[in-house]
This record gives structure tokens, sequence and C-alpha cells, in this order.
């Protein structure tokens, strides 16, 4: 440990660290806090920048992204992720179950928001954007929905979502949603994920599968394809 990142303004449920992401050179990171108050928002969540000018040196707070509109149990900041480059960040909502986007034109400059996202089957207490991942160029990217509620309120299979970059319009295209082949009520499929640098191979954890009999194993699925146009096997 060389460094630890504290808040001066902590307080209790904050839930500061929740979500972490890094850029390639390792001088820029996010810290979501899902549960920070904002204003008189309870668990309306925050991200906070962290930048530093070498692997050297300490870390140094570079402001925060914050929802533009303040909502009671937001849980802005569940899941987090960055580009390469540390200019393109994509935020989930898991309590709005929305994910959004934020771009800067340089290391210096302040973030804004591009756009936001929401599930095209969403329900109530989906948690949708409980994780999420992105490419290393910004043109895939993954959002997580573990706990999806079923019509008589039964926790069903949780999905995952793959989107494509529109860059001329600046928008997510969704190109399809992942379920396990296994898939189990319950099984959070999605409570975690990740991607590989071209947006080829993904990662994604149902932490609460059963695996031989045994509950709440946990099991990781890896899904390939040929380009980013292709389908996910």
């Amino acid at each position: 440990n060389i460094d630890a990142l504290e808040r001066a303004d902590a307080n209790e449920d904050d839930s500061y660290g929740i979500s972490l992401a890094i850029a390639k050179d390792g001088l820029i990171v996010l810290v979501g806090a899902e549960g920070k108050k904002v204003g008189n928002m309870d668990n309306c969540g925050i991200v906070y920048v962290y930048k530093r000018d070498s692997i050297d040196n300490p870390w140094e707070e570079d402001g925060a992204i914050e929802l533009d509109n303040p909502t009671h149990f937001a849980l802005f900041g569940s899941g987090v992720a960055i580009t390469e480059d540390g200019l393109k960040a994509i935020i989930g909502a898991r309590g709005i179950q929305k994910f959004f986007t934020y771009t800067r034109d340089s290391l210096t400059s302040p973030w804004k928001k591009v756009c936001e996202k929401t599930p095209a089957d969403g329900e109530n207490k989906s948690s949708y954007g409980k994780s999420v991942a992105i490419s290393s160029d910004g043109m895939v990217a993954l959002v997580g929905k573990p706990q999806p509620i079923g019509k008589n309120n039964d926790y069903s299979h949780g999905k995952v979502y793959t989107y494509n970059w529109n860059e001329s319009q600046q928008e997510w295209v969704q190109v399809t949603s992942l379920v396990a082949d296994d898939a189990k009520d319950n099984d959070h499929f999605g409570e975690a994920v990740a991607l590989n640098k071209d947006g080829l191979i993904a990662m994604i954890g149902a932490s609460h599968q059963t695996v031989n009999d045994i509950n709440e194993t946990g099991q990781v699925y890896t899904y390939k394809r040929a380009t980013i146009d292709d389908a996910w096997t």
C-alpha cells in the first residue's frame, strides 16, 4: 500500500469504493460512492475522480461526477468504467436503472454528460447498472442487471446488455442481451462484468450460481466474437 484514498467528508453508509476504474497509465482513477447523500437526497451517489503525475506520486482529487438532477436512492456510482485514455467514462445508477456516459476533451477538461440509457425491458428494482465495462477505445460497453424481478416479484436470472457506440449520434446502440445457458433463479448473472481491450472478449460473473448442487458457489462465463458486429458465443 503506497497511498490510501480516504474522504475527509466521509459519512456512514457512503459505500465509498463500491466500484473502481483506472486508466491504462494508472494516473487516473474513478471511485464510486453509491450511498453518498447529495443535498437532501439520500443514497443519491457520486463518483470521485483522482489523478497523479506519475505512479510514484500521491493521488490528488480531481473533482467529481454527479447527476444533473440528484435523486433519492439513485445509487449513482454502483458501477464505473473508464477508457484507456481516460477521456470517456460510463457510470451505472442501479437505483434508477440507468447508465450514463461522460466525456472530456483532454485530461484537464471538465466532464460532460453525453447520454444516458435505460433497458427496454427494465423493471423496478432490476439493478440495471450494478456493473459496467467499456472497451479501451470506448466503442463497446457491457451493463449488468444481476437481479431482475419476475412477474410475481420473485427473483429471476440476471442479464447483461451489450452496446456498440455510434459516434455520429453520440449514443449507445444495444446489440443484444446475454443470459447464461444454464441460468437459474437468483444466480446474479451480471454481478460483475469485464471487457478486453478491443471489446471481443467478455467475462461475466454470476456470484450466486449453484454449481454441483452447492448453493451460491458462483461461476464466471466467457464470451467471444470475431468482430464487434458479430454475435457473442
